[in-house]
């Protein structure tokens, strides 16, 4: 592994930068989005996206901060289980919100 460049990272994601060590491994690309013209917290959403690290249901289990047994369909519909592509594109509520930003 290698460290990675500080233009992958939002801030607190940096080398050295509160202690922490961010490492890619060798097959990922480089994710230039903070270098684009985007609000901060925009970048760190698509950062979160790119790197599966949005704290959807599915994620908090891996990680272990929910049970295995906890339910586990999303918050918005229930309609489904909560997944980073469910919450962005299938849930009904991410559709509405969608279509608002393309009207």
């Amino acid at each position: 592994t290698k460290f990675c460049n500080v233009s992958c990272c939002p801030k607190n994601e940096r080398i050295g930068l509160y202690g922490r060590q961010h490492h890619l491994d060798d097959h990922s690309p480089p994710i230039r989005i903070w270098n684009l013209k985007l609000p901060y917290m925009v970048g760190v959403f698509l950062w979160r996206v790119l790197k599966h690290r949005l704290s959807s249901k599915d994620n908090l289990v891996r990680r272990r901060i929910l049970s295995p047994g906890m339910d586990s369909s999303c918050t918005l519909c229930q309609s489904e289980d909560e997944d980073m592509l469910h919450l962005l594109f299938k849930c009904d509520f991410a559709m509405c919100v969608w279509a608002n930003c393309y009207q």
